[in-house]
């Protein structure tokens, strides 16, 4: 811990209002403005937080430790779902579990391992479909699949079946954390419409790895079964669930903006490469700067290939539901396919085979430098 931090301005979602807080020096802007907690540029919980009073001079104004969760309230009165804070300039004193009182995002100890499990096999999943592309971008056999086949080529490796049970296994971790995200508000996303949004495609996203946890499971060859050649493809399932859900009352709207849904995801992808605002997940302290640098160029090319791959996906999607036919929907297999059938195709491919290779690497350095337990 690395002394007292000063608010210098409490935001409070429920009431829309923003009470200004002043630094006595008058200089100065917040460290980071993160929902639910207080941290110092670093990323070290601070050893106090200090409230100083808005309504008073900055100069020898009233101010107050926030030691318990009633010492900090917005202008209304109501306790703040956001801190932005700035290094103190003085005092030193140890209040380490104010932090935890004052985060209302309480995440078990146990989700830490299990969501770096989850996320050790999402990578190897999206690497294995990466490099199984770029066989197929430059002739040396390889195909476009989707995680269906992914799981195929897994299993066909040597140890592959070992290898097979523990993706499975990493994969309904996965799906844990994501529950977690969505019920529990894991990654402090809030409850305002951008927040439940986002917490509603992680419910989904929770379901759809439960599946692929399932699908690694019934690949295993287990007392001469069929293993993993028995199952549907990418696009196959794709197209089975699509017809499922058209079938239903208003089923071509559900699949409109289930495809509307993707491609906005895709979106998100890009804008969390040029942004940076992958960075949040991780902590890097420590870490060389050649480390950080291949980090960075490895995150953005992996979050573009899948904001490629996503936006194909989802037109695919909402393409199918306008003109109520299934067959038009295509999983991550077939959205690499049709990149392969473009003019350049081979090089379209092959870099986004590259990316989503890279995107395999960045789910591996998040499950090791990530940030998820908030107690």
């Amino acid at each position: 811990m690395h002394g007292p931090v000063h608010v210098r301005e409490i935001a409070c979602h429920r009431c829309a209002c923003r009470a200004a807080v002043h630094r006595p020096d008058g200089k100065g802007k917040p460290g980071i403005e993160e929902q639910g907690s207080a941290r110092r540029n670093g990323g070290e919980p601070p050893s106090e937080i200090i409230v100083e009073d808005a309504a008073t001079p900055a100069t020898g104004g009233k101010r107050f430790q926030a030691s318990t969760k009633s010492s900090a309230r917005c202008g209304k009165g109501i306790r703040p779902t956001t801190l932005a804070v700035t290094p103190a300039y003085n005092k030193t004193h140890h209040l380490s579990a104010l932090i935890s009182r004052m985060n209302p995002h309480h995440t078990p100890s146990w989700a830490d391992p299990v969501s770096r499990a989850g996320y050790s096999a999402k990578g190897l999943v999206y690497a294995v479909i990466g490099y199984l592309a770029a066989k197929a971008a430059i002739g040396l056999g390889g195909e476009t699949t989707g995680s269906e086949g992914a799981l195929k080529e897994i299993g066909q490796q040597p140890f592959g079946q070992i290898l097979l049970a523990l993706v499975g296994v990493g994969l309904a971790c996965y799906a844990v954390w994501r529950f977690l995200s969505a019920f529990a508000d894991a990654e402090g996303k809030g409850s305002d419409a951008k927040g439940m949004a986002t917490r509603i495609g992680y419910l989904f996203v929770a379901l759809l790895h439960i599946g692929l946890s399932v699908a690694a499971f019934s690949a295993l060859d287990i007392g001469g079964g069929p293993g993993a050649g028995g199952g549907e493809s990418d696009d196959q399932a794709t197209q089975s669930m699509t017809a499922r859900v058209m079938s239903a009352p208003l089923g071509q709207w559900l699949v409109i903006g289930a495809g509307v849904a993707v491609a906005i995801a895709g979106i998100a992808q890009w804008a969390q490469a040029v942004r940076g605002s992958y960075r949040r997940r991780f902590s890097l302290e420590g870490a060389a700067t050649t480390a950080r640098s291949w980090i960075e160029r490895i995150a953005k090319l992996g979050l573009a290939a899948r904001g490629v791959v996503f936006l194909l996906v989802g037109f695919f999607l909402a393409q199918a539901g306008w003109q109520a036919e299934s067959s038009e929907a295509k999983g991550l297999g077939g959205a690499l396919a049709t990149l392969a059938q473009q003019p350049y195709g081979p090089w379209l491919l092959g870099l986004t085979a590259l990316g989503l290779v890279c995107y395999g690497l960045y789910c591996a350095v998040v499950a090791i430098y990530g940030r998820f337990a908030r107690a």
